[in-house]
């Protein structure tokens, strides 16, 4: 068989660990979604005892237990054995080393021994691909079928999901509204305040107000006013005792 048939299948084998972990985002992207509008509804949802509650309550119960299913199995996929790859090229060039003295030690010539060295490094090598191709294909198996069942679950949760939000609509359409019962913790009845407008100058001057009288000729004679009373000096200042203001000071002469 030829070799390079091996290499290739090593090689596809490692690159569907890294398909399969990339995939991981489709399920965890859908459980957030679901997860995000379940408990949107679930929390706003106005519950009674009617079969449209009950229903209600069914498919998200329903919805719930798929997403628990569905993020068990996306973790699974995840929490996967070690995958098996080549030993490293300074191992594989003392192996390839220790074959050709080993047919270096059989007596035959020098042309003949590399090339039963290659012969079975090459063997070796196939033997190896072999393997580590196997045991990944198996690995990358079994994340593929985990999910997958990942993916049937956010499906599942889903189409559970869709009669729970019409559920939810009819919820909030037919709702009424709340009625709130108001207490008043102080009965007595406050004074009441009756506030007159006062009459502008226009009305004072008008005679909406009646006739003026006119002041009596024996008006008596205004009283002389107050004497004016002696302006005050200031306060004295306070001061501490390491600041004196300047003007305190007595200058030398």
């Amino acid at each position: 068989m030829d070799s390079s048939y091996f290499q290739k299948f090593y090689e596809f084998e490692l690159e569907q660990r890294n398909v399969a972990t990339s995939m991981v985002n489709t399920p965890l992207v859908a459980f957030t979604g679901l997860a995000s509008g379940t408990s949107i509804i679930v929390v706003d949802y106005q519950y009674a005892k009617s079969w449209g509650c009950y229903l209600f309550c069914a498919f998200i119960a329903i919805t719930v237990a798929a997403l628990l299913v569905g993020i068990y199995y996306m973790g699974r996929s995840l929490i996967v054995e070690s995958y098996q790859k080549l030993p490293n090229l300074k191992a594989l060039k003392e192996h390839s080393d220790r074959l050709r003295e080993y047919w270096s030690k059989q007596n035959l010539p020098d042309d003949e021994a590399s090339k039963k060295a290659s012969v079975d490094f090459q063997e070796y090598m196939n033997d190896q691909f072999a393997t580590a191709a196997s045991w990944n294909s198996r690995i990358n198996v079994g994340r593929g079928a985990r999910l997958h069942r990942a993916l049937i679950s956010a499906a599942i949760a889903a189409a559970a999901l869709v009669p729970s939000a019409g559920l939810y609509v009819y919820n909030k359409a037919s709702a009424t509204d709340k009625a709130y019962n108001v207490k008043v913790l102080d009965g007595q009845p406050t004074n009441s305040i009756q506030i007159f407008a006062e009459p502008n100058m226009s009305q004072k001057s008008s005679g909406q107000n009646g006739p003026t009288q006119n002041s009596s000729p024996n008006q008596p004679s205004p009283q002389p006013s107050a004497p004016i009373a002696k302006p005050v000096g200031p306060a004295n200042e306070f001061f501490k005792s390491t600041t004196i203001p300047d003007r305190l000071v007595k200058k030398d002469k």
